[in-house]
């Protein structure tokens, strides 16, 4: 297991005046999820797990300040979605520079 970048309140010090949002990570999730898995003798070796929205181990959250509040209900309810479908598997997030360039094709333009 391994985490990078974000953390559980995000990385809003860094600019409260200009981060509007930040993916976090659980990382007491994380840790939780490799000791019960190294306990049943079920963690896997040799290979790179994974972890992510569907494993409750990261979200997104809000700029907690002023900023945030200006975020429109509509845009956090869409990105709510966009969570919910890429939990569901409806979605699928590109992880290469190709498949992004596809997904932006077919989808942001």
């Amino acid at each position: 297991y391994c985490m990078r970048g974000g953390s559980g309140k995000g990385d809003f010090y860094m600019g409260p005046e200009a981060i509007i949002a930040c993916a976090t990570e659980n990382a007491d999730q994380i840790i939780y999820e490799a000791c019960k898995q190294f306990a049943e003798g079920k963690l896997p070796t040799g290979e790179i797990t994974y972890l992510g929205l569907d494993d409750n181990v990261s979200t997104i959250i809000y700029n907690p300040g002023e900023l945030g509040q200006k975020i429109p209900q509509e845009v956090k309810d869409k990105v709510q979605i966009l969570i919910d479908d890429i939990i569901s598997g409806k979605l699928v997030p590109p992880t290469t520079e190709e498949e992004y360039n596809k997904f932006e094709e077919e989808h942001l333009k």
